[in-house]
């Protein structure tokens, strides 16, 4: 997965919403504890979770899983734990549970605990599950697991946008009842403070694009392509964007440079 910030995470749907109010303050230690004790009360459990998956999955998959079990087992050290929780956690994700995904992929921040990266990673698998959850106990289940793994990894890496990008996507897909802007507030906090953030605008941008404000997508995709000119993604959306606006030749020159960029990109 590239970027887990914008939890764009290949899915190219709603951009990633900030966060803006709530980045704690407090020291990691104190944070990661108040998370974990906050996972006390959850709307599920990762093992119905698994019950439920097991009766969907294919029998290799069921064998599969149950031999990393096993390997996880036996495991002694924190670095051959590792090694497996990656496994489980990439073999549920392929299996389409997410949520399950994300519950090796915290294990794993839990064991490195300062690696803003592990947490963010565990943020971001259970951000997909927020958008891909079948029922409405695994969605609040996920939306909790994602929101507290993310405010670790902004309080081990405060000044990283990208955390606070991700954080803020979460509240956009499942917003809390109280407050249910929360994560378009938090967007617009995080467009104060970073005006020339490229992934703030492109954020918006595709907030734009979703709610067909168009002309608003244009101008923020223009001034991230300008910050960024080698960036694929706002040349990519602009062209999306010049199409819907029937403007056939910016579309295509946008196109084509999107492609250009592109092959650039992966060679």
């Amino acid at each position: 997965m590239q970027r887990p910030q914008f939890i764009l995470l290949g899915l190219a749907v709603l951009a990633v919403f900030t966060m803006y109010f709530g980045c704690p303050t407090q020291a990691p230690d104190m944070v990661q504890a108040a998370a974990r004790r906050g996972l006390e009360v959850e709307a599920t459990s990762p093992q119905a979770l698994m019950r439920a998956a097991n009766e969907t999955i294919s029998p290799i998959a069921r064998a599969t899983l149950t031999g990393l079990d096993e390997e996880l087992s036996g495991a002694e050290t924190d670095e051959d734990r590792i090694l497996v929780l990656e496994r489980l956690a990439s073999e549920w994700y392929q299996a389409g549970q997410a949520g399950i995904s994300g519950h090796y992929a915290q294990q794993i921040a839990e064991i490195r605990d300062t690696s803003a990266r592990a947490w963010s990673i565990a943020g971001t698998t259970f951000s997909i599950c927020v958008q891909k959850a079948a029922t409405e106990k695994e969605k609040e289940f996920c939306t909790q697991r994602s929101v507290k793994n993310f405010q670790n990894a902004i309080s081990l890496e405060p000044n990283v946008v990208d955390h606070q990008l991700n954080l803020s996507l979460t509240y956009t897909y499942s917003p809390p009842e109280e407050n249910p802007m929360k994560g378009i507030l938090m967007l617009r906090d995080l467009q104060a403070k970073y005006p020339e953030n490229t992934g703030v605008l492109i954020t918006l941008a595709r907030l734009a694009i979703q709610t067909n404000q168009l002309q608003k997508a244009t101008e923020r995709l223009q001034q991230a392509r300008e910050l960024e000119p080698n960036n694929p993604e706002p040349v990519c959306l602009l062209a999306q964007v010049y199409g819907r606006l029937s403007l056939a030749e910016k579309e295509m020159e946008s196109a084509r440079r999107c492609e250009e960029l592109r092959n650039q990109s992966d060679s």
